[in-house]
């Protein structure tokens, strides 16, 4: 009887330790989760931020190309350098190729914003 309550108390305190080890893998793995939850939604951020940044960008050179004002076409210059800067760090972060698939510019513009459009990119 003395040995059976000796086995009792030895299972009650390995459970316990059991029960406590259980407890602290379930919190780590809900800290990791959390984590990945939080890059998950910086990385969302980033794209929103991206996509907003490229309609500004595309709104303002339409803008440019309809109006003639002060040194337009230094500004359009800048603006579409900008744009396709712009356009070319969203294509890395949608893991659309980047390397100029065609010379000329406007076609290659045209290719990327195609790409990201049809990942569901929208500006």
């Amino acid at each position: 009887m003395k040995s059976l309550t000796l086995l009792f108390a030895e299972l009650t305190r390995v459970s316990g330790l059991l029960a406590l080890a259980v407890a602290v893998i379930f919190q780590i793995c809900r800290a990791i989760e959390s984590h990945s939850e939080m890059k998950r939604a910086k990385a969302t951020w980033h794209t929103f931020q991206l996509q907003t940044r490229l309609g500004k960008l595309s709104t303002e050179l339409q803008e440019l190309e309809a109006g003639v004002s002060f040194a337009s076409g230094l500004k359009f210059q800048a603006a579409n350098l900008a744009y396709d800067r712009l356009l070319a760090e969203a294509c890395e972060r949608a893991g659309v190729n980047v390397e100029p698939q065609c010379e000329y510019e406007d076609v290659e513009r045209l290719r990327r914003e195609r790409a990201l459009n049809q990942l569901g990119w929208v500006w």
